[in-house]
């Protein structure tokens, strides 16, 4: 009885050690898909909320406790009976049995923290706008989602990226750059083709054609005349300077030797150059000119910059003269926006492309391939591209994506065409869960480690 019942046991520890390792492994992978999932499903109700100009709140998923409770039972037969009943009729038997239990817990915490709000309505950066554009995603698309507007030259104002600004872009003729903004409407545009502001950007962003960034350091630059340092209350004055704004330094040759310079430190930007377009057809104007300054991006003020003109191609004459980026023809200068301001940004697209679909009677999408030279200048959905869109049925190509909101169900379109015999293009395929993609990465970017998720924590309990 007692090698029996030892068999017993070592035969139930061989099977709780092979079972467990798998529901491990698979519970794990469950909670990790639960946490993408709800927090992909934020970013999409948020969108919503934006749609509708209903505030904004944004919370995660911060601990998610997992728990494996195994239960192991035996049930034992022993032959009983008069003596004299022949044994073989009646064995001793041993029956096994365990479960395994899985009871998950989690934690979820509010990211609506002054920190997480100050990183979300901080622009973005002009390095992290240059690491999408060098992700090889479609720049129209990555200018469309960050410029908070454009400034082109002999403009005083920036053509703004809102689908819901009431001025309007003044133009000379369908398809051109528009001459400037009107705030009086149709009539302020001197019978000149109009256009609201918002198709106005998108006009001025179709010209622009393909770019890529360029990182360049300027040196930096006097500021002021030169002066002394001669009293106590000056030295003081000077060692209150920031010096990430300006530097100090002491003049030691020349008329003025001895005398101390304030000057700007050597500062960093991001430049956009010209590329010529891989695919004909990509964009709606000529190709760019490879190698040639066209444009900057900056999270702070429209200010022209001054750069080399070999900044683009460091192989051209270095004696070349400078472009006065913001001032030269054909140059323009990118405002970036805010994370938060993307969110709100592409709820208010969708808003726009609910109006523009109930005035024209068919599904209408802001593209990336924005037709501007013939009426009625708009795109339907129907051939794709679209920047961001929203479906009431999961469609031929649903991405798996989905959220409840007022009742009803959205979903997220996938990447691939309608018709799944023409190869994906970037003028071809639904842009949504790209522009998902980037919005949870730059609300990534703003979250300190105590939100992001932890590994789930897996206990025993015998």
């Amino acid at each position: 009885m007692a090698r029996l019942l030892m068999m017993a046991g070592a035969v139930l520890s061989l099977l709780t050690g092979c079972s467990l390792a798998p529901a491990v492994n698979r519970d794990a992978l469950a909670y990790f898909k639960a946490n993408d999932l709800a927090t992909n499903q934020v970013i999409l109700l948020n969108i919503l909320l934006a749609k509708d100009r209903a505030p904004l709140h944004f919370s995660e998923l911060a601990d998610i406790h997992g728990s494996l409770s195994v239960s192991v039972t035996s049930a034992t037969a022993l032959p009983f009976g008069p003596v004299s009943q022949p044994p073989g009729l009646q064995a001793a038997t041993e029956t096994p049995g365990f479960t395994i239990t899985s009871a998950p817990t989690f934690d979820i915490n509010s990211l609506d923290t002054e920190d997480f709000i100050n990183g979300i309505m901080t622009p973005i950066s002009p390095e992290t706008a240059a690491f999408f554009l060098n992700e090889g995603l479609d720049p129209r698309m990555v200018l469309m989602l960050l410029a908070q507007g454009i400034l082109v030259p002999n403009q005083d104002e920036m053509f703004l990226n809102a689908p819901d600004s009431t001025r309007h872009a003044c133009f000379t003729s369908p398809g051109s750059v528009p001459l400037r903004i009107s705030t009086t409407g149709p009539s302020g545009c001197d019978k000149a083709k109009d256009e609201s502001e918002y198709f106005g950007f998108l006009n001025t962003l179709d010209h622009i054609g393909a770019v890529y960034p360029v990182a360049v350091s300027l040196p930096g630059k006097d500021v002021g005349k030169p002066i002394r340092l001669d009293s106590l209350r000056d030295i003081k004055m000077a060692a209150a300077i920031d010096p990430s704004k300006f530097r100090l330094r002491q003049i030691t040759t020349g008329p003025h030797r001895g005398l101390y310079q304030f000057a700007r430190p050597p500062q960093g930007a991001i430049i956009l150059c010209g590329e010529a377009n891989a695919e004909p057809g990509m964009y709606d104007m000529p190709p760019s000119q490879p190698g040639v300054v066209e444009g900057l991006l900056t999270d702070d003020d429209p200010s022209p910059l001054t750069v080399p003109k070999n900044s683009c191609d460091p192989a051209a004459d270095p004696s070349a003269t400078s472009v006065n980026i913001g001032v030269d023809p054909g140059t323009f200068i990118i405002k970036l926006r805010s994370t938060a301001e993307l969110v709100t940004y592409i709820g208010r697209v969708l808003a726009l492309q609910d109006r523009l679909t109930q005035n024209d009677g068919v599904a209408q999408c802001i593209t990336l391939q924005i037709q501007y030279r013939v009426p009625p200048y708009r795109d339907t959905c129907a051939p794709g591209g679209a920047l961001f869109d929203l479906q009431t049925k999961p469609g031929r190509n649903p991405s798996g994506l989905n959220v409840t909101y007022q009742g009803q169900t959205w979903y997220v379109p996938a990447a691939a065409p309608d018709d799944t015999s023409i190869q994906p293009t970037a003028t071809s395929y639904d842009h949504s869960l790209e522009t998902m993609a980037i919005i949870s990465l730059l609300l990534n970017q703003n979250k300190s480690a105590k939100d992001i998720s932890k590994t789930a924590n897996v206990q025993l309990v015998p």
